[in-house]
């Protein structure tokens, strides 16, 4: 005996130690055992098969995202695995997971642990998971764990450590294999459970026949966690029965939450057992825990059957029962303490729905309804109907001390401490206080609205509706029956109908009693019970048939020591669409729960082929569904009028509607036959020319569509062939039509025309006559990108900027049959730099001129270029005042023709006599001549000498420029400023170009001694700033050499200083370089200080910052404006202000400001180093346009502003705003703030802008 003690505590502590601590948490699957075979996991996408023909394959393994899914494809898997927990623990299991699994069913498939546990202390289990397992598709799984040797754990059909879903019409029947050895046998054991969306779950917990310690439950949770039935999901959970059994359970919760809603289904039925008891629906007996349970829609029929000792339960529960719908019917066996509905702990709620609670027991402690506590309460409202049933009490609280429970619920029958008790909302049911015998008496006055019942004898028919048939009344000796009713008697069922005929001394008690064939139909319901008697007592009696055409059934026996049945014979069904659905118990059972159900009627839909897979169906309802694979999947439609996919003609559209999971069945299916055009045979020829858009497909009739490859759209043909398209595939099908599907589509591929590349050019340079030749007549061809036609004589002119560069020649297609050719490259040498031939001028000697140095190289013209003369080494004499141009002459395959010498030969002039004794003349006019005398006295008395020429053109020489001159002629000097920019309009485009010459007897003096000043005429043009403006010396070579200069905006001239005469180049250098590190040019202010940089208006405080964000102080102002105004003399001006010192940085502009009023200062000072006011930089600029005599009329309301300036700066500010130099925002102008050196940029560039005369 204490051996056998101490194997059980083993056992228990092993069984608890298996229970996981935790759960829900995600476990990843490592490794995965099908059959004995250890399943290699495929990588994320991938997909493992148990055939190499995956075709035949029964079951395949995927991964997506380190989720791993088994698909069971109709499998027979029996062999099994064995392991080890923790080291000790023996295990096998058919199919084994040690983390989450997903599982879909297609088909049916079984799982059977065929084999021994080895060792004494284990387990066996169909399938074992450590982890979660989401069960899914529409296939069926058997599974079933395996005998085990004398002293094992457990034998478990479903082992689950995590969480079990299943959903989307899964069918999972979970078995604990009969006659195994274990001491406890579930047919699912898991942490906790979610069946929904049409599934099926059926557990069966397994037969321990050799002791008396064993435990068999159908489902078993472990833990505090949930258990969820709903969506029209079914569930069954038996325990098995045996007179050796200690415990048989239906459902045990442990400490989990049971919630039943949306139509679900949910029988729990535990077995008959000797010893312990038997429990439909029960948790853990635990003052400290047990489960909760809430129905809130849906059926459940929870049974508990007969013991010989101790208790049997329909429903046990320690803490809160929660009722607010569906039906609950809870049924506990014969025996003492044998309750329908029971907590032990905390309070029965019935919120609603039907409540029917039995106990067949007379015994001490049986109820129908009880709270066993003493804190615990039962409470009904009236929208709920409770039926309490019991041969000891209907109802009983302990707390209440036998009182009737509370809630707004009325007895409408019996009384809580009778065998019999009906709670509900007086008004809505008729109570009669006898049974109704139909065999005897005169009925036919009876009325639905007065009695609750009508006859009808010529036809047999009793018709009842909210009907109470109550006839316990005490002392009765005789047999009671609800109804009798003589043979072939029809009752139809209207409402909710209950039957009780009352107790009994006598031999029999039925609830309803037929001499024969009796049939029931209507859509109503009906609880039956029998009272107790001292042979029969049966629910539903009839001597030969019961037919069950209609209506929802419940059955429950009363104590009999005969026979306790729900019903005496097994009912049949006439309508062979019709199908009676037991739900719960037994007909020769204590209880039996069933409903007739009649199909649907059949849809009606109709189809409409839309395209080669796919149409509308129409005529349908969202609670009706489809298949178009010949039913393997079904889908619902979405609306009244739906498109589908996948269609074919194979198998067409089959459609119904499925019943409500209560009254009704699934309606017969309707098949739409569908059949599919035939695929056309059309033609096509392809493009013909480079635009590609000739394509052509030929035969297209109206009954015919098409479309390109990349297209969504079908256009319809219309009987003529399809022209004008482009290279691509397109698709060509014979049209929809009724509940024929498009075509398949015929391919076409129409091929673009690939043309003819044009020959590559093989031209030359002829650099004589400056053209590319050999090339087409009047042909077009493209340079460089540029299109471009060559003349009748296959030429094209070089144009001059070619000249030095690689030119890119190309032949252009003809854009129908011919492209273009590919690029010759041809690389045309430079233009010869013009020569430096030497002129003589005429002189008082000889009138004409001469030009020395002219080679044989060059050639030179008199007529402005219209004709050339080859040079011959030889001085060109005899020439008459003139323009000669001279260039170096064309080579031929090597070289144009050079840029032209322009030589101007002057008419000699001969001086006016001066008189020696007067002072020399310092100012000429370009073209003029200075004497010798006269230059001889400008030096002697230490004068400069000042050309000046057109557009203000000037040029003063400085004395030592003069005695460099004098130093290289005897003569007389004529000084010339010409400019020359026309000929230099092709090299040099929008700039000016002067020669600056000295000639002396025919010699030109090109370098002196000293320095002239010189100044020539520019004018800014569109986008050009007076900061761009620069000067080059212009080379013989070509080459630019930057001057350093100085432009005056105002006068038009550009300055600058020189040593020597030649060309000199003056135009705008438009590329402006950021100097400046803290200045972006994504920067608010960047343009405002380019501008005022390019414009000479500010400078940064160094070469490479401006420092944008200082703050301005007063003395910064005035610097700005008086080095604007190039830092005028101030030295007649006095310093008035005694905190502005001597020699300081802003002491000269202080003293020019105020000496000009444009500051005052305030109370004697200037305070120089203040930061400046908003209000102070307006009043300033004020005065400075004013001294500029700018236009100071704007105003500007400054109302609009809730901040005000102060009164000495209210005009300064008026005009200031109407000027656009400052602004406000957000109804503030901010007088009194800052300005920071980016911000007097902007103000600078506004101001600059709106005074640009």
């Amino acid at each position: 005996m204490k051996k056998r003690i101490l194997s059980i505590v083993i056992i228990l502590c092993m069984v608890f130690t298996l229970i996981p601590t935790t759960s829900l948490a995600a476990t990843q699957l490592t490794t995965l055992n099908i059959g004995g075979i250890n399943v290699p996991l495929p990588s994320d996408g991938n997909i493992t098969y148990s055939n190499t023909d995956t075709t035949d394959s029964i079951w395949w393994v995927s991964n997506s995202g380190g989720s791993y899914t088994l698909t069971l494809n109709n499998a027979n898997i029996l062999t099994n695995y064995s392991f080890l927990l923790h080291d000790f623990y023996h295990y096998t299991a058919a199919i084994y997971a040690d983390g989450d699994l997903n599982l879909i069913l297609q088909g049916t498939s079984t799982v059977i642990n065929d084999g021994l546990l080895i060792g004494g202390s284990g387990s066996a289990c169909g399938m074992y998971i450590n982890g979660a397992l989401d069960i899914s598709g529409n296939g069926t799984l058997n599974i079933s764990s395996s005998h085990i040797p004398s002293g094992g754990a457990f034998s478990v059909g479903l082992y689950i450590t995590g969480a079990l879903n299943v959903s989307e019409s899964a069918n999972l029947n979970a078995i604990s294999t009969e006659n195994s050895n274990s001491y406890r046998g579930y047919g699912i054991f898991c942490y906790e459970a979610i069946i929904e969306n049409n599934a099926v779950v059926s557990a069966t917990g397994g037969l321990s026949p050799l002791n008396e310690t064993r435990y068999s439950t159908g489902i078993m949770l472990f833990g505090s966690s949930r258990f969820i039935v709903r969506d029209n999901a079914t569930v069954n959970a038996t325990g098995a029965s045996s007179n050796q059994l200690y415990y048989s359970k239906g459902i045990d919760l442990s400490s989990s939450h049971m919630i039943i809603s949306d139509n679900a289904s949910v029988t729990a039925q535990a077995g008959t057992v000797y010893l312990g008891g038997s429990f439909g629906l029960s948790d853990s007996n635990d003052t400290y825990g047990g489960g909760i349970l809430t129905v809130n829609g849906g059926t459940l029929t929870a049974i508990g059957h007969s013991t010989t000792r101790t208790a049997s339960s329909g429903i046990s529960i320690n803490r809160t029962i929660t009722i607010n719908g569906g039906t609950v019917v809870a049924v506990a066996g014969f025996g003492q303490s044998s309750v329908g509905i029971s907590t032990r702990y905390e309070n029965i709620y019935i919120n609603g729905g039907k409540v029917i609670a039995s106990s067949t027991s007379a015994l001490s402690g049986s109820n129908g309804i009880y709270a066993n506590s003493s804190s615990s309460n039962i409470y009904i409202d009236s929208s709920a109907l409770v039926i309490a049933k019991s041969g000891y009490n209907a109802l009983y609280m302990t707390t209440a001390m036998n009182k009737n429970p509370y809630g707004t619920a009325s007895v409408l029958s019996g009384s809580y401490d009778s065998k019999f008790a009906v709670y509900g909302r007086t008004g809505t049911y008729k109570v009669v206080a006898e049974g109704i015998d139909l065999t005897t008496g005169n009925h036919s006055e009876k009325t639905l609205a007065d009695d609750g019942y009508t006859w009808n004898s010529s036809t047999n028919t009793m018709t009842i509706e909210n009907i109470i048939i109550d006839g316990n009344v005490n002392g009765i000796t005789t047999d009671t029956y609800g109804i009798k009713t003589p043979s072939n008697t029809n009752i139809i069922l209207k409402g909710v109908n209950v039957i009780c005929p009352g107790n009994t001394s006598g031999a029999e008690s039925h609830g309803i009693n037929s001499t024969a064939d009796l049939t029931i139909s209507g859509s109503g319901d009906m609880i039956i019970a029998s009272g107790h008697s001292q042979s029969n007592s049966i629910g539903l009696y009839s001597d030969s048939n019961i037919i069950l055409n209609g209506g929802s059934c419940i059955s429950l026996a009363g104590e009999g020591d005969t026979n306790r049945k729900a019903l005496f014979l097994s009912p049949v069904t006439t309508n062979p669409r019709s199908t009676r659905t037991l739900s719960g118990g037994g007909y020769d059972k204590i209880v039996a729960v069933w409903i007739v159900k009649t199909p649907e009627s059949t849809p009606n839909a109709s189809f409409v082929a839309t395209g080669s897979s796919n149409g509308t169906v129409s005529n349908v309802t969202t609670d009706m569904r489809f298949s178009v694979d010949g039913g393997n999947n079904w889908y619902y439609f979405n609306d009244t009028v739906t498109q589908i996919p996948l269609v074919t003609s194979t198998n067409g559209i089959q459609v119904y509607k499925p019943g409500n999971g209560t009254t009704t069945l699934d309606s017969d299916i309707q098949t739409i036959t569908v059949t599919q055009a035939v695929v056309p045979s059309v033609t096509h020829s392809n493009c013909t020319t480079l635009a590609n858009n000739d394509g052509k497909i030929i035969g297209v009739t109206s009954q015919m569509e098409y479309k390109l490859g990349t297209d969504t759209d079908w256009t319809d043909g219309n009987g003529l062939d399809i022209t004008g398209l482009t290279d691509g595939t397109y698709y060509v099908r014979s049209k929809a039509s009724g509940t024929m599907l498009a075509s398949a589509s015929q391919t076409i591929v129409i091929y673009g025309y690939v043309g003819l590349r044009e020959d590559t050019p093989i031209s030359v340079a002829d650099y004589v006559n400056e053209v590319l030749i050999g090339l087409n007549s009047n042909a077009s061809y493209k340079i460089n990108g540029t299109s471009i036609t060559s003349d009748g004589d296959g030429k094209i002119e070089i144009q001059n900027s070619w000249f030095g560069t690689t030119i890119l020649l190309e032949k252009v297609g003809n854009g129908t049959t011919t492209f273009d050719s590919l690029a010759q490259s041809i690389t045309l040498s430079a233009r010869p730099t013009a020569p430096f031939c030497i002129v003589i001028q005429p002189s008082a000697n000889v009138t004409t001129g001469t030009v020395t140095g002219i080679t044989t190289s060059m050639q030179y013209s008199i007529d402005g270029g219209s004709t050339w003369i080859d040079g011959n080494n030889n001085d060109v004499t005899g020439l008459a005042p003139g323009t000669v141009l001279v260039r170096i002459k064309a080579q031929a395959g090597t070289a144009p023709y050079g840029l032209n010498q322009s030589i101007v030969i002057t008419a000699y002039t001969a001086p006016p006599s001066i008189n020696v004794y007067t002072d020399p003349v310092s100012v000429l006019q370009s073209g003029d001549y200075c004497i010798a005398n006269n230059l001889d006295g400008l030096i002697s008395k230490g004068k400069t000498l000042t050309v000046n020429g057109d557009k203000f053109a000037r040029l003063i020489f400085d004395t030592d420029a003069l005695k460099g001159i004098d130093e290289q002629t005897t003569g007389n000097v004529k000084i010339e400023i010409k400019d020359v920019s026309s000929d230099y309009q092709k090299n040099l485009p929008n700039k000016k170009i002067f020669t600056l010459a000295i000639t002396s007897n025919g010699k030109e003096i090109t370098y002196f001694g000293g320095s002239v000043t010189v100044s020539l005429p520019y004018e800014l043009k569109e986008g050009e700033t007076a900061n761009q403006v620069t000067v080059w010396y212009l080379a013989n070579d070509g080459s630019m050499t930057e001057i350093p200069c100085t432009y005056i905006e105002k006068t038009k001239l550009v300055t600058f200083t020189v040593t020597h005469f030649s060309q000199y180049v003056v135009g705008a250098d438009m590329l402006w370089v950021n100097p400046y590190s803290d200045l972006k040019d994504t920067d608010l202010y960047f343009d405002a200080i380019k501008y005022v940089t390019d414009n000479n208006m500010m400078q940064g405080v160094s070469v490479t910052e401006f420092e944008p964000d200082t703050i301005l102080t007063r003395g910064m102002m005035v610097t700005i404006l008086w080095k604007l105004e190039k830092q005028p003399n101030v030295a007649s001006a006095t310093v008035q202000f005694d905190d502005v010192a001597d020699e300081m940085w802003y002491t000269e502009a202080i003293a020019w400001a105020a000496d000009k009023n444009i500051v005052n200062g305030y109370n004697g000072s200037f305070n120089p180093n203040d930061f400046l006011t908003r209000e102070q930089m307006a009043t300033i600029m004020y005065r400075y346009a004013g001294y500029k005599k700018y236009d100071l009329s704007k105003t500007f309301d400054l109302s609009v502003y809730i901040d005000k300036p102060s009164d000495w700066a209210l005009s300064s500010i008026s005009w200031a705003v109407a000027e656009g130099i400052i602004e406000g925002k957000d109804e503030r102008l901010n007088p009194k703030g800052d300005i920071s050196r980016a911000q007097m940029a902007a103000v600078l560039k506004r101001f600059a802008e709106n005074n640009k005369k």
